[in-house]
């Protein structure tokens, strides 16, 4: 036995993946250990960290993204966003009668599906609307930033938003309250993904977004360009109506579970308040966007 599990240990491998040892995992412990008198060979499963939300399908060179739900899927088509096919279901077409007169009209190519097939491409809550479209693209920070806007420029800084949902309904409100775009880091944060597109109800159409390596960096161009940096924070001691009216703003979102980070804090020029009055002293990520965002959309 002892033989055997030196024998082992030489031709043991960490079963995280990792080319050294991580010291952690039975194999690792089996092969420092190797006078154990069992051997038991343990498989790590890894962490399911691509759902289907993440999927992203190439279709003759083209990276394609999925969408679904009616209203996303018709904000698609009215943003002119280019389709590769669209599902629906026969249940669809008959309550929604000017939907396939509305594709043809379009040029879109589609294919009528029953419910189990429907519920094969996307999932539940499809509605009866899906489609393959060519995959959003980010922008540029400068592009966003300088776009010319007849009233004060707004722009959304998330810091470390990670849960879709939450990045959706942002989209929606900042489509709704006239932001000039929304600004998420690479790192520890959430990106496009199927869920956002679903849960923003076609918004993402119309906002621009950005990916950036670095938000203090960031927030220090925006700083150059003539934008003041607003954060939010219970802490914060400035109402919106006391914010001047003739200023672009960059506002920062924090996390769900954290707040802003403190990197992000030593940038803000302004440290909002949320007024409250009842027993919770903390909103949802996306609830406090809506809230700020109506608040700064009085004041303009």
């Amino acid at each position: 036995k002892k033989m055997l599990a030196k024998l082992f240990a030489m031709t043991l491998q960490c079963e995280s993946g990792n080319t050294e040892p991580c010291g952690e995992c039975r194999s690792c412990i089996q092969a420092t250990h190797g006078n154990q008198p069992d051997i038991i060979m343990v498989k790590h499963e890894k962490p399911a960290s691509i759902s289907v939300d993440d999927v992203r399908e190439q279709i003759n060179g083209d990276i394609m993204a999925k969408i679904y739900g009616k209203n996303c899927v018709y904000e698609a088509i009215r943003a002119k966003r280019k389709f590769k096919i669209v599902y629906t279901t026969i249940d669809t077409t008959k309550k929604d009668k000017n939907f396939l007169d509305l594709l043809n009209d379009k040029g879109i190519n589609y294919e009528v599906v029953d419910k189990r097939k429907m519920d094969s491409l996307f999932p539940s809550n499809h509605q009866g609307y899906g489609a393959l479209v060519n995959d959003y693209q980010y922008q540029e920070l400068e592009d966003v930033a300088s776009k010319n806007s007849d009233r004060r420029k707004v722009i959304l800084v998330l810091d470390g938003i990670e849960d879709p949902h939450n990045f959706g309904a942002i989209l929606r409100s900042a489509d709704a309250f006239g932001c000039s775009g929304v600004i998420i880091p690479k790192n520890r944060s959430v990106s496009i993904t199927d869920t956002v597109a679903h849960v923003s109800t076609g918004a993402i159409e119309y906002v621009p977004i950005v990916l950036v390596n670095n938000l203090v960096q960031s927030l220090e161009k925006l700083k150059q360009m003539g934008y003041w940096i607003v954060g939010t924070d219970a802490s914060g001691d400035v109402k919106a109506c006391d914010l001047p009216k003739d200023l672009n703003l960059a506002i920062i979102i924090g996390s769900e579970g954290f707040g802003m980070s403190k990197v992000c804090k030593k940038q803000c020029d302004y440290m909002l308040k949320i007024p409250m009055v009842g027993h919770v002293n903390s909103l949802n990520a996306s609830v406090s966007c809506g809230i700020v965002l109506a608040l700064i959309n009085q004041n303009m």
